[in-house]
C-alpha cells in the first residue's frame, strides 16, 4: 500500500466516518500533506479535515460538490479509508474507475472486496494504519496535481457562489446555507435531516476544522432524524451550539421532539427550508413520470401549515422567512437566543442539490424512467497499478 500511494501522480483520499470512529482526522491531514493528495469525503466522514484546507474538494456524492466527483475521476490512485464504498459515496457504483488502482482501509473485513478488488486491501484500525503508512511514505511533493486541484476546487466554489448570493424569493437553500455559514460558531453541532437537506450542508456548509461536528441520516436514511438526534448531540456536547437542517417533510415527521428541546433547555437553532412538498418524490415524479403530481404537497391554496406557528405552540420561539432581507436577522435572533428556536424559510420548490437532477431541469424534456437504482454493476478488480 505504502508503495502504490507513494508512486502515485495524482492521489486523492476518500475519507469515511471511520476516521471520526478512530478519531483520525490528524493522521489523515498528515497523509494527504506526505502525499500531497486531494481529499474528498463521504457524508459520515464530512469534517475528517478541514475543507477550507486548498487540497480539500468536499463531499463525494451526487448530492455534494462538483469538485469532488471531478477529482475523483482524475486520481490516479484513490486511498478508501474507513469508508464502506457504498451506492452513494461511489456515484451509483461507478467509482472507482477501471484504470484506477485502490487501497481500501477499513476496520470491518467484510468491507473489503465487497464491490471491486481493491489493488491492496487494508484491515485495520484507521488511525493506527495511516500512522503505519507515515513511516513508510516518504514526502513527496506534486505541484502539477495540486494546481490542477485547485482550479477545479476554485471554479466550483465560483459556481456555487452565484447561488449562495441570489437574492431570489422563495429563498433559494444556497443562500440559506451561506447566511448559516457566515454565522456558525466553530464549535457548532451540525445535524442534517434526510433527503435534500444533506446535500444542501455538503456543498454549502464548510466543515472549518478537523472534528466530528456534522451529523447525517445515514443507514436507511430516514425522514425526521435531525430534531430527535439534537437531543443526543446535546448531551454528548454540552455548552456546543446545536444546529439542525430539515425540509418540511422531515421535520414534521418529529416535530413533536421540540417539546423535549424546550423541557430540556437546549438552545438549538432549528433551520426548516419549507418548499411545501415531500421535494426529492416530487421531483422524481416531474422529471420521469411526465409531470405527475400526486401525494407531495404539503400546502395547499386553501392552507399552508405554520411549522413556526407549531414550534411556539411546543414551548419554542418561532421565526417565518420569507424574502432574503429577513434571513439575517433571524439567524442573529436565533443565535442570541438561550432557548430552542425554530427559523422556516420559504425556499424554492424547484431547487435540488442533486447534480443529475439540475442537468435534467435544464435540458426541460423528459426523461425515461430508470428503473431500480440499487442494480449492482458487474464486479470488478482494481489493477495493480495505475494503468497508464
Amino acid at each position: 500500500a505504502a508503495a502504490l500511494l507513494a508512486a502515485a501522480s495524482r492521489p486523492l483520499i476518500v475519507a469515511g466516518g471511520g476516521v471520526h470512529a478512530s478519531r483520525a482526522t490528524d493522521q489523515v491531514r498528515a497523509l494527504a500533506e506526505r502525499l500531497a493528495a486531494v481529499v474528498v469525503t463521504s457524508f459520515s466522514g464530512k469534517g475528517a479535515v478541514d475543507e477550507t484546507a486548498p487540497y480539500a474538494a468536499g463531499v463525494l456524492n451526487p448530492l455534494g460538490t462538483t469538485a469532488s466527483i471531478d477529482l475523483a475521476r482524475r486520481a490516479d490512485v484513490v486511498l478508501w479509508c474507513g469508508c464502506k464504498i457504498g451506492q452513494n459515496t461511489s456515484h451509483n457504483w461507478t467509482l472507482p474507475l477501471e484504470h484506477q488502482a485502490t487501497v481500501h482501509l477499513d476496520a470491518d473485513a467484510a468491507e473489503l472486496g465487497r464491490t471491486f478488488r481493491p489493488s491492496v486491501a487494508l484491515n485495520g484500525d484507521a488511525r493506527a494504519s495511516l500512522a503505519a503508512l507515515l513511516d513508510l511514505i516518504p514526502a513527496r511533493t506534486r505541484p502539477d496535481w495540486l494546481r490542477e486541484a485547485r482550479a477545479v476546487i476554485d471554479a466550483s466554489a465560483a459556481d456555487r457562489a452565484v447561488e449562495e448570493s441570489s437574492e431570489a424569493a422563495p429563498l433559494l437553500p444556497q443562500r440559506v446555507m451561506a447566511e448559516l455559514a457566515h454565522r456558525l460558531p466553530a464549535n457548532s453541532v451540525v445535524i442534517s435531516d434526510a433527503s435534500f437537506s444533506a446535500g444542501w450542508i455538503a456543498a454549502h456548509l464548510p466543515a472549518r476544522r478537523a472534528a466530528r461536528d456534522f451529523l447525517f441520516a445515514r443507514g436507511q436514511g430516514g425522514l425526521g432524524y435531525a430534531v430527535p438526534a439534537a437531543i443526543g448531540a446535546a448531551a454528548a456536547r454540552p455548552g456546543d451550539r446545536i444546529v439542525t437542517v430539515s425540509g418540511d417533510g422531515g421535520f414534521s415527521y418529529a416535530v413533536g421532539e421540540l417539546m423535549t428541546h424546550a423541557q430540556l433547555g437546549i438552545p438549538s437553532v432549528n433551520v426548516v427550508l419549507n418548499n411545501g412538498s415531500l421535494g426529492w418524490l416530487a421531483m422524481w415524479q416531474h422529471l420521469f413520470f411526465d409531470g405527475l403530481r400526486q401525494s407531495v404537497d404539503l400546502q395547499t391554496e386553501e392552507g399552508r401549515p405554520s411549522l413556526a406557528g407549531a414550534a411556539e405552540a411546543l414551548g419554542c420561539r418561532g421565526l417565518l422567512v420569507e424574502r432574503p432581507d429577513q434571513l439575517a436577522d433571524a439567524l442573529e435572533a436565533a443565535f442570541s437566543s438561550e432557548s430552542p428556536v425554530v427559523i422556516e424559510v420559504y425556499t424554492d420548490p424547484m431547487s435540488t442539490p442533486i447534480h443529475g437532477y439540475r442537468r435534467r431541469l435544464a435540458e426541460g424534456t423528459g426523461h425515461a424512467r430508470p428503473g431500480t437504482v440499487y442494480g449492482l454493476p458487474p464486479w470488478r478488480a482494481s489493477p495493480p497499478r495505475p494503468a497508464g
